[in-house]
């Protein structure tokens, strides 16, 4: 009886942590996506919205993320990839930022994750190393602003 309660007890207290979250869901709360703009990487262009995150590069198709959920207080998002995009389509990605000074880096941790949930749980985003290996082990992507 006493590991069924505590069984019962911790599945309780996940499912709440699941459906409250670590800091919150910007995107149910009302709050606006707090990157949206127009970047670029040196590489790609990004255009950022409300609901799609969009990459473009000279000579290959755009791909495009369709957003989920993010959380601007943890600076990361998690998109569903376009059933269109020439790689992974379908499946989920996860996008984390941060700013160090006024410069926005970028780092994509996840691109081929099973299920939004997989996506978000994602890890390999370190904010303390940007500009070593802090990404998966290479350099976050700085992102300059296009005008």
């Amino acid at each position: 009886m006493r590991n069924t309660i505590i069984w019962l007890t911790t599945l309780g207290l996940l499912a709440l942590a699941l459906l409250v979250g670590c800091g919150g869901d910007d995107s149910d709360n009302g709050d606006t996506l707090a990157i949206i703009g127009t970047y670029n990487d040196g590489f790609s262009d990004h255009a950022v919205a409300e609901t799609t995150w969009t990459m473009s590069s000279d000579g290959m198709a755009d791909s495009v993320f369709h957003i989920a959920s993010y959380s601007n207080t943890e600076q990361f998002l998690v998109a569903e990839n376009d059933a269109a995009n020439e790689y992974n389509p379908g499946l989920w990605s996860r996008f984390d930022w941060a700013y160090v000074g006024a410069d926005l880096y970028l780092c994509q941790p996840a691109y081929d994750a099973a299920s939004q949930a997989a996506a978000a749980a994602a890890s390999g985003a370190d904010r303390l190393d940007i500009t070593g290996t802090g990404c998966g082990g290479f350099p976050w992507s700085k992102l300059t602003p296009k005008s």
